[in-house]
């Protein structure tokens, strides 16, 4: 039985279009936003434990998530109507 590690962070070194650099430290469940960007440490190198030199990262952009809150909220916001509305009985 291999023991699992508490945490897991890289040091990343981020170079943006505009040439700026930026250092920050990745750690799992602790997304990096950069540029409509989210980075995520994923895993390491399970073969050298805390010593490992190699991160697995996942980069993800997603340009529809804003309407996927909206449909959300519209979704929301038509049960509430038809709650108060659909009491009402009209003749």
């Amino acid at each position: 039985f291999e023991p699992e590690p508490e945490k897991y962070s890289s040091e990343l070194v981020i170079e943006d279009k505009a040439g700026n650099i930026d250092t920050t430290t990745l750690e799992v469940n602790k997304p990096i936003k950069r540029e409509g960007w989210k980075i995520y440490q994923l895993s390491y190198d399970t073969k050298y434990g805390k010593y490992s030199r190699t991160s697995i990262i996942e980069l993800v952009n997603d340009p529809w998530l804003i309407l996927v809150y909206i449909g959300i909220f519209m979704v929301i916001a038509g049960s509430i109507h038809i709650f108060w509305v659909g009491r009402k009985v009209k003749q």
